[in-house]
């Protein structure tokens, strides 16, 4: 059995009131600090750390193994990790009764101090998520005049729609043969993770090559003056 799902709804109701406390109060007095471009370098980092030690959680339930894991990530992660105790090594199980996560198994309770460490790093990790993506949608709209941000957006999007169709199928098929491949770390249950994690990196090293400019709004271009204005 797997962490309950009222479990995962709680974890994410109470990561909602920080998420919108930081978005308020926290952006705008990073922005004033540094600027956009550093505020997601910063954000985005700490989101790969988040996601490199989040599957370490399984391993603080006391004298007991992981063998099923579930995560809540945003676009590409879209449920919870999850640990459950029915060996050292993870395993899926093809027992019609163990596909369920809503079981409440009373073997499977989740360890009080594990659980609130997933409560913390899951919500630190959303908060960051998040000002990450205000951020970066403001330095897509500083990336160009007014009369094209419309078609910058809609190409942006496009290609986040894109990465949210094809993410869940590969994460879902790597994860299954991670867990199956009875291999050692990194390519056991850890191997989505490390992998998120480096695709947080290449953003991080990808977003040193904007100018320090991306932080301004593009001057709009000066309006032409008719011959009969000369």
């Amino acid at each position: 059995c797997a962490l309950p799902i009222w479990d995962i709804g709680f974890i994410m109701l109470i990561s909602a009131p920080f998420v919108m406390a930081l978005q308020a109060f926290l952006f705008p007095w990073l922005v004033r600090k540094i600027n956009y471009r550093a505020v997601f370098q910063l954000t985005v980092s700490l989101c790969a750390v988040l996601v490199f030690a989040l599957p370490y959680v399984a391993h603080m339930q006391p004298n007991h193994g992981p063998t099923k894991q579930h995560h809540v990530l945003n676009s590409i992660n879209s449920t919870i990790l999850s640990p459950s105790y029915q060996g050292k090594q993870p395993q899926l199980s093809n027992s019609s009764n163990s596909t369920d996560i809503t079981t409440n198994c009373p073997d499977c309770k989740p360890d009080p101090i594990a659980f609130t460490v997933l409560s913390i790093v899951f919500t630190t990790y959303l908060c960051s998520q998040v000002l990450a993506f205000t951020a970066i949608m403001v330095l897509i709209n500083n990336s160009c005049v007014a009369r094209f941000r419309g078609t910058v957006n809609g190409f942006g999007q496009s290609l986040a729609s894109f990465a949210r169709m094809v993410s869940p199928t590969l994460g879902g098929l790597a994860f299954a043969w991670s867990e199956k491949n009875g291999l050692g770390w990194p390519l056991n249950f850890h191997l989505v993770w490390l992998v998120n994690c480096l695709l947080h990196v290449g953003l991080v090293l990808l977003s040193t090559l904007l100018p320090p400019e991306i932080n301004q709004k593009v001057p709009e271009p000066a309006a032409k003056t008719g011959d009969s204005d000369a």
